[in-house]
């Protein structure tokens, strides 16, 4: 079953918001997404002011949510949509 790109952004934000901040190579692994896909959606959510970049050195980088990421995955999985499942 493939995911929509809602419920794919849901899961990147969840797997920040879970682990706090990761390499691209680990939140492509945790959320089962081919890292050049990972790459597309971090930018959309980086522009959504979702997930913010944070430099390591000049040539690495961890990826972490924002305030307003954490309201968007709690406003989200509180509300009851048939797109999302949620764990118990």
């Amino acid at each position: 079953m493939t995911r929509s790109r809602f419920e794919t952004y849901l899961c990147i934000l969840k797997v920040l918001i879970t682990n706090g901040p990761l390499k691209t190579t680990r939140i492509a692994y945790i959320s089962n997404l081919e890292p050049d896909l990972l790459i597309e959606y971090l930018g959309f959510l980086i522009k959504q002011r979702a997930v913010e970049e944070r430099k390591i050195d000049n040539e690495r980088s961890n990826f972490a949510i924002t305030q307003h990421g954490a309201k968007l995955v709690k406003y989200f999985w509180q509300t009851e949509l048939p797109l999302i499942k949620k764990e118990e």
